[in-house]
């Protein structure tokens, strides 16, 4: 039988009346949070777990009061509660406080409507929410919210974060399950914040209280990982719960997780052979090699020709639909792309294994948290005779075969490897130089102006994001991206002449050759001419901010190299070159050299970003590296004319 929460009584008796008044309210606030458009006064999360009717049963409490500090409060009267076939909301209240002269008019919501989500990239979701405004939302009012959501899947419980973009002044989160359901507590973060924690029993219950009081805001940087990554935040899960002397596990460690997972889909594409899917797979793969010509034949194909759409829909969001379906109608999702790669392999008459895996918007191992929170996407995995991991994922149509997504670098996979055995392995992270971008320019001078001709190579995850950029564009936005792209020296590069090789599904890099022209690029002084060598940007605004403290995040590591070569004119020498460099750490190894041959001089760079991500303590390295390179690549090479 659900309760009635005492505590939620108790909050919209006591805490909906200020003691101030309006005016004084907003004064305070506005002194305290400068700058701040809103704040949480007071927020309430109470996740209950009981044993009701010889049946685990888990319900959520939550209350949250809301102080509007700017005149921008109008934008956010649209509220929206989510749910889906896994959960329920009931009893949904919702009020605005109205400043008057001397106290606050309530206005409660009366009108609550449904909505199904919709966007481009889902063909089908079945979240739905909880809409509705609050009345009359203003500088100086307060939004107040309560209500109560019924879990129906104890797999999936989500997380509760204790900081958010806003400050909050105070914050309760709770934990009360019954004796006989054991609770599993991750904590990520929490050091972050000032933190009181307690445990209490009471009457046959545990209860687990986070409490904290005048909590900043979250800081919101650009390149920053998934929030999950820095935000404090706790996450609970059912380890096992016990009725009547019988345990059922739940999910106790990561066998448990890959118990629930398999249940789920079960017998994936069955036993029975489809003549037409023989045929299909026998034509992908005519003429293959050995095995591993077989997957890459088979992963290609998937790529090119199931179209990526993602499909959730209750535990249609778990469970991969058949391949002879996916294959017939040319779309899937994540799930379904696995699907079809392994069972195309299977009629091929090759082992490979489903598999689940999260990407870098989440920080979770298998091993700190055993639950669906660590992984929110699926693959196919082939090991060969060597014991070699092909990480296999159709999603990124132009990833080469062999190239693990580059959001799952350094993930822990979990493969299927039979009905009932599994194991846990990390994606490798790329080195920088398997993206890299390697560049040939030769330059001429021309009065003030730098002529050049130069020749691209680019691969690995570079050569993907490339080819995504420039898919289904304009020539005129083709044009204007490569400009923007190879741009070099200053705002007067004009290049021209782009040519074009090995571009989309060829495994070998990419090459872009074109011409160019810098005007005004030369400095002159009487006898002398100053040219800088250093025609590339990639460090320009790689400077950390002093005030960031959150960590930054890079999709890959990657590789510059560039070979600039000059030649000096007739009747003129070289009088001055700038010194080589090497800077080297764990973030960036970045080495430089000059050299003079006959009438050429060139500049050899290799830039190696190494770093997936990098923390506060370490921006002072990053920074003192950068402002070596900046320095070494501002210096000019002198040329003069020689007097004779």
């Amino acid at each position: 039988m659900i309760r009635n929460s005492i505590l939620f009584i108790f909050l919209f008796v006591f805490v909906s009346a200020l003691k101030a008044q309006p005016a004084e309210d907003l004064k305070k606030y506005q002194e305290k949070y400068p700058g701040i458009w809103a704040i949480t006064l007071e927020e309430a999360v109470i996740i209950n777990f009981e044993i009701v009717d010889d049946a685990l049963f888990i319900y959520e409490d939550k209350y949250e009061k809301t102080f509007y500090l700017q005149d921008i409060a109008g934008y956010w009267k649209e509220e929206e509660i989510p749910y889906s076939s896994f959960s329920e909301i009931k009893d949904l209240k919702a009020s605005t406080y109205l400043p008057g002269a001397k106290k606050y008019k309530v206005v409660k919501v009366k009108e609550f409507k449904e909505k199904d989500e919709l966007s481009s990239s889902i063909f089908h979701d079945d979240i739905r929410y909880k809409i509705f405004s609050y009345e009359g939302l203003q500088k100086g009012a307060i939004s107040e919210i309560s209500y109560r959501t019924i879990h129906k899947e104890e797999h999936l419980l989500g997380k509760e974060f204790l900081q958010s973009y806003i400050p909050i002044e105070h914050k309760t989160y709770q934990i009360i399950a019954d004796d006989a359901i054991e609770i599993g507590i991750a904590e990520f973060n929490l050091d972050k914040i000032k933190v009181d924690y307690t445990i209490t029993k009471n009457k046959g219950k545990t209860i687990y209280t986070w409490e904290i009081n005048n909590v900043n805001d979250l800081d919101n940087e650009s390149s920053s990982p998934g929030i999950s990554w820095y935000a404090p935040h706790v996450i609970p899960y059912v380890k096992s719960y016990t009725i009547d002397g019988n345990t059922t596990n739940v999910l106790r460690n990561t066998s448990d997780l890959f118990n629930w997972y398999n249940g789920i889909i079960g017998d994936l594409n069955g036993d029975k052979k489809d003549p037409e899917l023989q045929l299909l797979v026998d034509s992908i793969i005519a003429g293959a090699l050995d095995e591993l010509d077989i997957v890459r034949k088979v992963f290609y194909w998937t790529q090119d020709n199931i179209k990526y759409i993602a499909i959730e829909y209750g535990m249609g969001g778990f469970v991969p639909r058949e391949a002879n379906f996916v294959c017939q109608n040319r779309y899937g999702d994540c799930k379904d792309m696995a699907s079809t790669i392994t069972q195309l392999l299977s009629y091929a008459g090759v082992k490979s294994y489903i598999t689940w895996i999260g990407t870098n918007s989440l920080p979770y191992r298998y091993s700190d948290v055993p639950t669906p929170v660590v992984d929110n996407h699926m693959i196919a995995t082939y090991i060969d005779k060597d014991g070699k991991y092909y990480f296999l994922d159709a999603t990124g149509r132009y990833y080469k075969f062999g190239l693990p997504s580059a959001f799952i670098q350094g993930k822990e996979a979990l493969i299927k490897l039979g009905a009932n055995e599994f194991e846990v392995i990390e994606v490798p992270v790329l080195d920088a130089i398997d993206n890299k971008i390697a560049e040939k320019v030769f330059l001429t001078i021309n009065g003030k102006n730098l002529n050049g001709h130069a020749v691209s190579s680019i691969e690995g995850y570079q050569k993907a994001q490339f080819e995504y950029q420039i898919e289904n564009i304009s020539d005129d936005d083709k044009l204007k991206f490569y400009k923007s792209f190879f741009t070099k020296g200053s705002n007067k590069f004009l290049p021209n002449n782009f040519k074009e090789e090995n571009l989309y599904p060829n495994e070998i890099p990419l090459e872009v050759s074109y011409d160019f022209s810098i005007n005004d690029y030369i400095l002159t002084n009487g006898d002398e001419m100053y040219i800088n060598m250093n025609l590339d940007n990639n460090m320009e605004g790689q400077k950390i901010e002093d005030e960031r403290t959150i960590p930054i995040r890079n999709k890959y590591g990657i590789a510059f190299e560039s070979e600039n070569t000059l030649e000096v004119p007739s009747g003129w020498s070289v009088d001055y070159m700038p010194e080589n460099l090497n800077v080297e750490n764990e973030f960036i190894r970045y080495h430089s050299k000059y050299e003079i041959k006959d009438q050429q001089i060139t500049l050899y760079q290799k830039t190696h970003i190494n770093y997936l991500t990098i923390q506060k303590d370490s921006f002072k390295i990053w920074n003192d590296s950068i402002l070596k390179i900046k320095k070494s690549q501002n210096e000019v090479v002198i040329i003069k004319q020689n007097n004779e």
